[in-house]
């Protein structure tokens, strides 16, 4: 979210911040928080840019900026190049978001992470952790054959890791567990092909590593809020 204008309090917690022109927050899913213009009557000026987001698993390293509490990340930022990308693509995003023609949500998905990308330039509390090569070495391999088998204990072993030192570091890396990141980025991979190929939901089930086709349209229904096929039908949330 980018206060484009105006001022606005920003209530998380059981504390409150005032965002202005230059403000980005970032709320995370499942933490509540509130807002409140200052004036009479709550008559106050904000105008803002905003939209609510599932994240990529590959997405995770340029989240974690939960500076004022856990979940809850905010900072200032100063007009220049980088500023004014992060904001434009932002902008993308959103009206693309709003389009209902095939592919428009892939490319407001691109735009979005765009965004967090040049937001990871300016942002004094972004984390630049250095990925681990175990784990980096561990996602390549995943998410560049999604026919693989999950074997959790197998790509332990072979970045000479017990498993729940792979897990504790995946963890720490990704956010996510090895069997979430690996399901959200098959589910992905899912979507895409929905949207750009002919191919049976069985075929695409198959080809993301679900051997079975009811369990695949279950997980991508949770994931996604619609079935496969309203999701290729443009029937998405």
């Amino acid at each position: 979210m980018y206060t484009c204008a105006g001022l606005c309090r920003f209530n998380y917690t059981d504390k409150s911040i005032d965002l202005q022109t230059g403000s980005w927050v970032l709320i995370k899913p499942n933490h509540r928080h509130d807002y409140f213009l200052p004036g009479e009557n709550n008559e106050g000026h904000w105008q803002v840019l905003w939209c609510v987001f599932k994240s990529k698993p590959d997405w995770a390293p340029l989240l974690n900026w939960d500076n004022l509490a856990k979940g809850y990340g905010h900072f200032q930022s100063e007009k220049n190049d980088n500023q004014k990308s992060a904001i434009n693509h932002l902008h993308q995003a959103v009206q693309l978001a709003k389009a209902d023609w095939p592919g428009a949500k892939d490319l407001a998905r691109n735009q979005l992470e765009a965004c967090l990308l040049w937001l990871q330039t300016i942002n004094p509390h972004a984390q630049q952790q250095e990925w681990d090569e175990r784990i980096r070495h561990a996602c390549d391999i995943w998410t560049q054959d999604h026919e693989r088998p999950f074997n959790l204990e197998a790509m332990a072993n072979e970045q000479q890791l017990s498993v729940p030192q792979f897990c504790r570091l995946f963890k720490r890396h990704t956010g996510l567990s090895p069997q979430r990141y690996i399901e959200q980025h098959r589910l992905e991979h899912a979507s895409q092909l929905l949207s750009h190929t002919g191919l049976s939901i069985t075929d695409i089930a198959t080809r993301c590593g679900f051997d079975d086709p009811f369990y695949f349209s279950t997980r991508f229904r949770k994931q996604f809020q619609c079935s496969p096929r309203a999701y290729r039908n443009g029937q998405q949330a």
